[in-house]
């Protein structure tokens, strides 16, 4: 898998220098790096590819390496270009602020219920310390 890593544009040329993440790059016969240089004119694209770095002179048709290549495509079909990363929407986020905000809901549903539920209008709540009965001490002991 090939990642760009810089994109910059002089005159009709842009240069990308990608990196290849491929687990089984060894130099020499293939390189972590390498500079491309591009311009597209209508349905053609010209380009130059240099392992490891753009070196000086690197334009979309000139190359003075050795190692590199000059390549010229034409378009059969047009395309977008597209990100495999970008192409689906990262909701992650989303549902992590999602599950905290259900849990959240539901225990101050649970701590509603728990102090009383539901009050009607006009109804009154008993008063949990009116069932307990205060009595005085048996007179037996009095006086004694």
């Amino acid at each position: 898998m090939l990642h760009c890593t810089f994109t910059g544009i002089e005159g009709s040329d842009t240069f990308v220098t990608l990196y290849n993440a491929d687990s089984s790059v060894t130099n020499p016969s293939s390189f972590q790096f390498s500079c491309m240089v591009y311009t597209a004119s209508g349905s053609t694209v010209s380009a130059t590819i240099n392992p490891e770095e753009c070196i000086t002179g690197q334009t979309s048709t000139s190359l003075t390496s050795m190692y590199g290549k000059t390549v010229t495509y034409t378009a059969l079909s047009s395309c977008s270009p597209s990100n495999p990363d970008d192409s689906e929407n990262n909701f992650t986020w989303l549902y992590i602020l999602l599950g905290v905000f259900v849990f959240i809901v539901l225990i101050l549903i649970i701590f509603f219920f728990i102090k009383g539920g539901f009050k009607k209008k006009g109804q009154v709540l008993p008063n949990k310390n009116e069932d307990i009965i205060i009595s005085k001490p048996p007179i037996r002991y009095i006086f004694r």
